[in-house]
Protein backbone atom coordinates (compact mmCIF):
# COMPACT_ATOMS: atom_id res chain seq x y z
CA UNK A 1 0.00 0.00 0.00
CA UNK A 2 1.32 3.45 -0.95
CA UNK A 3 1.98 6.04 1.77
CA UNK A 4 -0.68 8.35 0.31
CA UNK A 5 -3.26 5.55 0.51
CA UNK A 6 -2.26 4.88 4.15
CA UNK A 7 -2.70 8.55 4.94
CA UNK A 8 -6.16 8.62 3.35
CA UNK A 9 -7.21 5.51 5.23
CA UNK A 10 -5.89 6.91 8.48
CA UNK A 11 -7.79 10.18 7.90
CA UNK A 12 -11.02 8.32 7.12
CA UNK A 13 -10.64 6.22 10.26
CA UNK A 14 -10.04 9.34 12.40
CA UNK A 15 -13.08 11.07 10.88
CA UNK A 16 -15.26 8.03 11.61
CA UNK A 17 -14.05 8.04 15.24
CA UNK A 18 -14.94 11.71 15.59
CA UNK A 19 -18.36 11.14 14.00
CA UNK A 20 -19.10 8.20 16.32
CA UNK A 21 -18.16 10.28 19.38
CA UNK A 22 -20.05 13.43 18.39
CA UNK A 23 -22.70 13.03 21.12
CA UNK A 24 -20.28 12.20 23.92
CA UNK A 25 -17.45 14.54 22.84
CA UNK A 26 -18.75 17.50 20.78
CA UNK A 27 -15.63 19.54 21.52
CA UNK A 28 -13.53 17.11 19.51
CA UNK A 29 -15.92 17.47 16.55
CA UNK A 30 -15.83 21.28 16.59
CA UNK A 31 -12.07 21.24 17.01
CA UNK A 32 -11.85 19.16 13.82
CA UNK A 33 -14.31 21.45 12.00
CA UNK A 34 -12.21 24.52 12.89
CA UNK A 35 -9.14 22.90 11.31
CA UNK A 36 -11.08 22.48 8.06
CA UNK A 37 -12.69 25.93 8.02
CA UNK A 38 -10.95 28.78 6.24
CA UNK A 39 -11.79 32.30 7.38
CA UNK A 40 -10.71 35.67 6.09
CA UNK A 41 -9.73 37.94 8.94
CA UNK A 42 -8.94 41.10 6.99
CA UNK A 43 -11.26 43.84 5.76
CA UNK A 44 -11.40 43.86 1.94
CA UNK A 45 -10.49 46.97 -0.02
CA UNK A 46 -13.21 49.63 0.05
CA UNK A 47 -14.18 52.38 -2.36
CA UNK A 48 -12.92 55.69 -1.01
CA UNK A 49 -14.98 57.97 -3.25
CA UNK A 50 -18.65 58.39 -4.15
CA UNK A 51 -18.07 57.39 -7.79
CA UNK A 52 -16.77 54.01 -6.62
CA UNK A 53 -13.67 54.20 -8.76
CA UNK A 54 -10.79 54.36 -6.29
CA UNK A 55 -10.09 51.56 -3.84
CA UNK A 56 -8.33 51.91 -0.53
CA UNK A 57 -4.80 50.56 -0.40
CA UNK A 58 -3.97 50.60 3.31
CA UNK A 59 -5.61 49.80 6.62
CA UNK A 60 -5.39 53.49 7.55
CA UNK A 61 -7.45 54.45 4.48
CA UNK A 62 -10.01 51.72 5.27
CA UNK A 63 -10.30 53.09 8.78
CA UNK A 64 -10.89 56.60 7.46
CA UNK A 65 -13.54 55.45 4.95
CA UNK A 66 -15.42 53.45 7.61
CA UNK A 67 -15.16 56.30 10.12
CA UNK A 68 -16.56 58.82 7.62
CA UNK A 69 -19.43 56.50 6.74
CA UNK A 70 -20.48 55.77 10.31
CA UNK A 71 -20.13 59.43 11.24
CA UNK A 72 -22.47 60.36 8.39
CA UNK A 73 -25.23 57.93 9.43
CA UNK A 74 -24.98 58.42 13.21
CA UNK A 75 -27.54 60.74 14.81
CA UNK A 76 -26.94 62.60 18.02
CA UNK A 77 -29.97 62.86 20.24
CA UNK A 78 -30.60 66.00 22.23
CA UNK A 79 -30.11 64.93 25.85
CA UNK A 80 -32.32 67.76 27.16
CA UNK A 81 -35.51 66.30 25.68
CA UNK A 82 -35.44 62.73 26.95
CA UNK A 83 -38.96 61.72 28.05
CA UNK A 84 -39.57 60.50 31.58
CA UNK A 85 -40.54 56.84 31.72
CA UNK A 86 -42.29 55.42 34.73
CA UNK A 87 -40.93 52.22 36.19
CA UNK A 88 -43.33 49.31 35.70
CA UNK A 89 -45.05 47.79 38.72
CA UNK A 90 -43.20 44.60 39.54
CA UNK A 91 -44.06 42.16 42.29
CA UNK A 92 -41.30 41.86 44.84
CA UNK A 93 -39.68 38.53 45.50
CA UNK A 94 -40.24 38.21 49.22
CA UNK A 95 -39.21 34.61 49.78
CA UNK A 96 -36.84 32.34 47.91
CA UNK A 97 -36.54 28.68 48.85
CA UNK A 98 -33.69 26.65 47.35
CA UNK A 99 -33.28 23.10 48.55
CA UNK A 100 -30.28 20.80 48.35
CA UNK A 101 -32.27 18.60 45.98
CA UNK A 102 -32.86 21.57 43.65
CA UNK A 103 -29.14 22.31 43.56
CA UNK A 104 -28.24 18.64 43.01
CA UNK A 105 -30.74 18.45 40.14
CA UNK A 106 -29.17 21.48 38.45
CA UNK A 107 -25.64 20.17 39.04
CA UNK A 108 -26.57 16.86 37.41
CA UNK A 109 -27.70 18.78 34.31
CA UNK A 110 -24.26 20.37 33.86
CA UNK A 111 -22.36 19.47 30.70
CA UNK A 112 -18.75 18.80 31.69
CA UNK A 113 -17.51 19.41 28.15
CA UNK A 114 -18.53 23.08 28.35
CA UNK A 115 -16.27 25.90 29.47
CA UNK A 116 -16.57 27.64 32.86
CA UNK A 117 -19.29 30.19 33.39
CA UNK A 118 -18.95 33.75 34.74
CA UNK A 119 -17.84 32.36 38.11
CA UNK A 120 -14.81 30.71 36.39
CA UNK A 121 -15.60 27.34 37.99
CA UNK A 122 -15.37 24.47 35.54
CA UNK A 123 -18.52 22.27 35.35
CA UNK A 124 -16.36 19.19 35.85
CA UNK A 125 -15.48 20.45 39.35
CA UNK A 126 -19.10 21.21 40.20
CA UNK A 127 -20.34 17.86 38.98
CA UNK A 128 -18.43 15.71 41.45
CA UNK A 129 -20.03 12.32 42.16
CA UNK A 130 -20.35 12.91 45.92
CA UNK A 131 -22.43 16.09 45.40
CA UNK A 132 -20.86 17.79 48.43
CA UNK A 133 -20.86 21.06 46.52
CA UNK A 134 -24.70 21.11 46.56
CA UNK A 135 -24.61 21.76 50.31
CA UNK A 136 -22.70 25.01 49.93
Amino acid sequence: MKPSQKTRNSTKLREKEIANQIKSNPKQFWKYVRTKTKTKSSIPDLFNDLNQRNLTSSNSEKCTVLSEYFTSVFTREDAEYIPDVEAPNVNELTELVITTEDVEKQLNKLNISKSPGPDNIHPKILKEPDQKSAQY
